[in-house]
């Protein structure tokens, strides 16, 4: 019996076991967590590239009014087009039953109050209203260019879509 139990060994513990390289499971999961957090600073970039749009896409609008004006063309047909441009831009950002309804006055004044400046109620801005319906427009439109473009910079900085 002597025998036998020298030819024992005492307990040998196993290797211990590394934390390097992880399993399979820990390698799928760190996967699927990369995957979910670029999907996630793709999404939010996307809304708001999304969000900053209707203001880029006015500001392009409002220098291809300016180039048209430039050119020679009617002061009363630019500013028409500028008027349609900030009823467009406001029912982007605002709620339609506050906007759509809004003429004359009113709307020079909602105007100002959005930007928080007297852009268009007072001086050259008013000719919003009229010229339109007039065929030639005593106005200067280049004023009314310059504060359409002031008006989508303040409202676009105040409004801020997530």
């Amino acid at each position: 019996m002597e025998q036998l139990l020298s030819q024992l060994r005492d307990i040998h513990l196993p290797a211990t076991v590394n934390w390097w390289p992880p399993a399979w499971g820990w390698w799928l999961l760190s996967g699927v967590a990369a995957t979910a957090a670029s999907l996630y600073v793709v999404w939010r970039w996307w809304r708001r590239r999304r969000a900053n749009r209707p203001s880029e896409l006015a500001l392009l609008e409002v220098q291809a009014l300016s180039r048209r004006y430039e050119a020679g063309e009617n002061a009363a047909t630019i500013i028409a087009e500028l008027s349609v441009l900030l009823r467009r831009v406001a029912l982007s950002y605002f709620p339609r039953a506050q906007v759509a309804s809004m003429t004359g006055d009113a709307w020079l004044r909602w105007l100002d109050d959005c930007a928080g400046e007297p852009l268009f109620a007072k001086g050259q801005g008013a000719t919003l209203n009229s010229a339109p319906y007039r065929q030639r427009a005593a106005a200067d439109a280049q004023d009314l260019l310059q504060a359409s473009r002031r008006w989508l910079s303040l409202v676009h900085s105040k409004v801020k879509k997530p």
